[in-house]
């Protein structure tokens, strides 16, 4: 169970939210600069803080924990695509 919930929450925040950005700045005129850093804070991995915040308010260490890990690992790669390809579109 852990493990699906994981892979679309690393799904949605290393893959859909970079979409997203990247199809709404296509909308707006602003530098390029600043449009790479909206690409590429959207593309970013889920905080560090996410499983202290669980302990905290009593949610789910482990999975928090798991997010962080996973959303790190897979950012290596997925950043480096979703700047190519705001520069390509």
């Amino acid at each position: 169970m852990y493990r699906e919930e994981a892979y679309i929450a690393t799904f949605f925040r290393l893959i859909i939210s970079p979409l997203l950005m990247i199809l709404i700045l296509k909308f707006f005129e602003f530098d390029i600069m600043i449009e790479q850093v909206y690409v590429i804070y959207a593309s970013l991995p889920v905080a560090v803080l996410m499983p202290i915040l669980a302990q905290k308010y009593g949610g789910d260490i482990i999975f928090g924990s798991k997010i962080v890990v996973t959303t790190h690992l897979i950012s290596l790669i997925t950043i480096p695509i979703f700047v190519w390809l705001y520069t390509v579109i």
